[in-house]
């Protein structure tokens, strides 16, 4: 229904049958239609361009428009004084890192990666919900700060693709090596739980990504949010401890510092390759 409504119909629709209408060798398909008057070309070009214009403003995003994820901050479980605690940790780290580029993985609206980039870090965030993706994008533009926010699905990155998968690499073959850190904060749970991906492949992953550090965030099976994504099925996760999570990390990774940022529900930890 689409195709006979407008703004589809008179841009799309119409010039589309029209064309389909004459023959491919028809000599005026595409010939040249010269105007005698300025006058009137300038015209049709600016009727042109304020229809465009509006075309533009028709689809432009709503402002303040909000989803599941980029409203996730103001819905956080952690009170105001562990939600600035846990910036000013990762403030920290990041000063004493001094990391030249940065990858934020679930970047969210961009909170920390803005942390990461007024640091001088080169920043790239990703996320999977567009809407938190381009909130971080408004902040970085408001800014005027180093970062790069994409829409990535880290369980199912972007894939190589054009000729023989060779034109636009894939999302990790870009990715691989080219951070001096990696952020993962809260979104290990989110990948154990919903995505199922083993704990040793996610740090795995991350030790390929990162050239040196990686701040991960602990969060406990028994936090709330923890519980809700198991939704009944905690057996899945009764192995994953404290302990089991350190012991993992620690396979590729050396511990340099690690800090409670709710009670011992959620912690944070400085890794080192």
């Amino acid at each position: 229904m689409k195709r006979i409504r407008p703004p589809v119909l008179t841009t799309v629709s119409i010039p589309a049958w029209l064309t389909r209408r004459m023959a491919a060798s028809h000599k005026k398909l595409y010939a040249e239609n010269r105007s005698t008057s300025p006058e009137k070309a300038r015209f049709i070009l600016q009727t042109r361009l304020r229809g465009a214009r509006k075309l533009l403003h028709r689809v432009k995003p709503r402002e303040k428009r909000n989803s599941l994820w980029s409203s996730y901050l103001n819905n956080l479980s952690y009170s105001t004084e562990d939600f600035r605690e846990k910036a000013e940790l990762v403030r920290r780290w990041v000063s004493e890192a001094r990391p030249g580029a940065v990858l934020d993985i679930g970047c969210n609206t961009g909170h920390f990666s803005e942390i990461a980039a007024k640091s001088g870090a080169r920043v790239v965030g990703i996320d999977l919900d567009p809407v938190a993706v381009g909130q971080t994008w408004q902040r970085a533009t408001a800014g005027g700060l180093d970062i790069l926010p994409l829409v990535v699905n880290l369980a199912r990155p972007s894939p190589a693709t054009g000729w023989r998968n060779a034109e636009y690499p894939s999302f990790l073959e870009r990715a691989s090596g080219s951070f001096d850190m990696v952020m993962m904060l809260a979104v290990l749970h989110h990948l154990l739980v919903t995505d199922r991906i083993p704990l040793s492949e996610v740090i795995d992953l991350c030790a390929e990504l990162t050239t040196s550090y990686l701040v991960l965030e602990y969060v406990s099976k028994d936090d709330a949010l923890f519980q809700q994504l198991t939704r009944g099925r905690e057996y899945l996760h009764a192995d994953f401890t404290q302990e089991s999570f350190e012991t993992v990390c620690q396979q590729r990774f050396k511990l340099v510092e690690k800090h409670p940022v709710k009670g011992n529900l959620r912690w944070l930890y400085l890794f080192r390759k």
